[in-house]
């Protein structure tokens, strides 16, 4: 049996990431984000979405209102919900390698640049 995996690749700052698609709700352009320094530098603000607000992670990707972020990326892990801004979605690849998994695999290359996978269970604390 093939287990098959597919990661949504984006950019963010000038690396390329790669998280598992099955934790990606939404993508979202021209995101608002309502900064809310009381919710500490882990999380700097919130962004609208479905009648909600969605804490936006500082971690790993552009910061809020730069003007290279186009996009949010909506995430659930478990029964958390957050949002990073990126600046470039490039799209979804596909895996059929029963080792390729988050704990196992820290990066793969797309037309030579390194695709650094992001830990969701590390991203969160755990």
């Amino acid at each position: 049996m093939k287990l098959v995996k597919k990661y949504l690749v984006f950019e963010a700052g000038e690396e390329l990431y790669g998280i598992e698609l099955k934790y990606v709700l939404k993508i979202k352009n021209n995101a608002k984000f309502y900064e809310l320094p009381a919710l500490g530098k882990d999380y700097p603000g919130v962004i609208h979405f479905d009648n909600r607000f969605i804490p936006v992670a500082g971690y790993g990707g552009e910061k809020p209102g730069n003007n290279e972020a186009n996009a949010a990326l909506i995430l659930r892990y478990r029964t958390n919900e957050f949002s990073i801004f990126v600046k470039n979605v490039f799209d979804i690849y596909e895996f059929e390698n029963m080792e390729m998994t988050e704990e196992t695999a820290k990066d793969f290359y797309i037309d030579g640049r390194v695709v650094k996978l992001i830990n969701l269970e590390e991203f969160i604390g755990g």
